[in-house]
């Protein structure tokens, strides 16, 4: 009787142990750090090895966008669906922000942060930060963060403070940030048009390149009040796909509700700004690897682009073949 007591307690302090060490381990994958020194070279060919969130839903690093002489894209970009849809990227201006082959972006600790470079070692982009970094990670809500050594509650820099032309679910689009379109499907330089919260509302500016000049808007969400402690300070897409202004005074706006009883669980949402100035809200089934399965559009403004405002269109498009109207 008392060997069978003696295994039965210790069967079960086994199982209580295995029980935690399992828990300590999905724990430490929630947390994947990338460790300072890190770095991954675009060495020319397509499949590279990049930082992966801890799912898989998302991935950092360089995506081969064509075969010329600067093919490569530093981004992030959603790696369980066939068509790789890039959701952020960096921007520096030269070669329409494409990297040659050979360039290589690293995480280091001497007040550089995240930097790339190319093969000679020229600084081509830097993750803007304020003093040192501890490690980086890239997150499952599709989040790439640098963590700060000073303040660990505190990210030194995050890819959803600093949007390219989409947001994803948890992330919002502050007042002071922007959007701004590509040029065209597959020119990921500085497009025509602009996303940007405006007195009140959310509006869509076409621009004037290279100046940047804002023209005047051809949407706004109309969402302005008088009272100032309801002025809108964000916009913000939710695991529901549901997309929405906040006010100053916690208050919500709704500007689209899907309506779908499919949370983020099984859907992949976005909202992005396309390269022809019109701003989508998509949706993509998860779990599906079938070539057929697109993104769909939940909804979009405005209705009609080149109906929004057609001589401010006729001067933002002029000497463009990418939008036709």
């Amino acid at each position: 009787m008392g060997r069978i007591l003696s295994l039965s307690i210790s069967l079960t302090f086994a199982l209580h142990f295995t029980i935690i060490s399992v828990f300590a381990q999905t724990g430490r994958n929630r947390d994947r750090d990338i460790n300072l020194g890190s770095s991954i070279t675009a060495d020319g060919g397509e499949s590279l090895p990049n930082w992966a969130s801890p799912s898989g839903d998302f991935a950092f690093g360089f995506r081969l966008i064509d075969r010329t002489t600067n093919p490569y894209l530093l981004a992030i970009w959603l790696d369980k669906i066939p068509s790789k849809t890039v959701v952020w990227y960096a921007k520096f201006g030269e070669n329409n922000n494409r990297a040659p082959i050979g360039s290589k972006v690293s995480i280091l600790d001497n007040g550089s942060g995240l930097v790339l470079t190319d093969r000679q070692g020229r600084e081509l982009w830097r993750a803007p930060i304020n003093g040192s970094i501890a490690s980086a990670s890239m997150g499952d809500n599709g989040n790439f963060v640098l963590r700060s050594s000073n303040n660990s509650a505190v990210n030194a820099w995050e890819s959803f403070n600093n949007p390219t032309d989409t947001i994803l679910p948890r992330q919002a689009l502050n007042l002071g940030n922007s959007m701004s379109s590509r040029r065209s499907e597959e020119d990921y330089s500085q497009g025509r048009f602009q996303l940007v919260i405006k007195d009140g509302n959310v509006v869509l500016n076409p621009l004037a390149l290279p100046t940047t000049f804002a023209y005047k808007s051809y949407y706004s969400s109309q969402t302005a009040t008088l009272n100032t402690t309801e002025s809108v300070v964000r916009l913000v897409l939710d695991d529901s796909g549901d997309l929405y202004v906040e006010r100053s005074n916690g208050g919500r706006e709704l500007m689209v509700k899907t309506g779908k009883v499919d949370p983020s669980a099984f859907v992949y949402y976005r909202a992005s700004l396309d390269f022809d100035g019109v701003f989508s809200l998509y949706s993509h089934p998860k779990g599906s690897t079938n070539g057929d399965q697109n993104w769909t559009i939940v909804w979009s403004v405005p209705d009609d682009i080149c109906k929004a405002s057609p001589a401010i269109m006729a001067a933002a498009l002029a000497g463009t073949t990418a939008i036709v109207c």
